[in-house]
């Protein structure tokens, strides 16, 4: 809602001004590293691969909670559609580096199926609900570096001029609620299972 009234656009200018002024080829290399990790042909196979595992794990509710990641995938698309805020402009005073391998599959669809508007960052949606879920299933010990990943992979979208800081935040609400949904789908079974000893 605050997106769409455009609530956030003095602070998203503002950032974008800040990261316009800042050159470090070392943050160029991490986001650029990032950005590439965070493609959905990464964070999908990541997704597949942990249904797998938590298939055989927990049984089909454990399976199933990865591949919500699908569906925060489809309601991003439909944001990005619907919901118009176009991604911030070129930068005006420096350039960022990219890895020259950073393709992804949206690159072999002619330019006119790209997606048109940037709310919310894709990036920031699947890895706050990969980081969630990972957090979730191998403990708290993991929270902090989590939490500095997700961070991190905020601060480089805004660097690398790929979307401004209301994209960001959208993003990571939607991993967010999108991880708690599959976290809960995921408990089920040990829930029951517990449950089943007990009696």
């Amino acid at each position: 809602m605050l997106t769409a009234l455009d609530t956030w656009a003095g602070i998203d200018r503002w950032c974008r001004a800040l990261a316009d002024t800042l050159s470090f080829y070392a943050v160029d290399v991490l986001g650029s590293v990032l950005s590439y990790l965070g493609n959905m042909e990464v964070t999908g196979l990541i997704a597949l691969l942990l249904a797998v595992r938590w298939g055989r794990q927990y049984g089909w509710r454990g399976g199933l909670a990865p591949l919500l990641l699908f569906a925060g995938v489809a309601v991003e698309i439909v944001l990005k559609y619907t919901l118009c805020h176009p991604p911030p402009p070129h930068l005006v005073f420096q350039t960022r580096w990219q890895l020259p391998f950073a393709w992804n599959l949206s690159h072999a669809l002619p330019e006119s199926a790209w997606l048109p508007y940037a709310f919310p960052s894709g990036h920031l949606l699947r890895t706050t609900f990969l980081v969630s879920l990972s957090v979730d299933q191998f403990g708290q010990r993991y929270r902090l570096a989590g939490a500095g990943l997700i961070i991190i992979m905020a601060c480089t979208r805004v660097y690398m001029n790929e979307h401004w800081l209301s994209d960001v935040i959208g993003g990571y609400l939607l991993g967010l609620t999108t991880a708690a949904a599959a976290i809960a789908i995921r408990r089920g079974p040990a829930v029951h299972a517990a449950e089943g000893a007990a009696n």
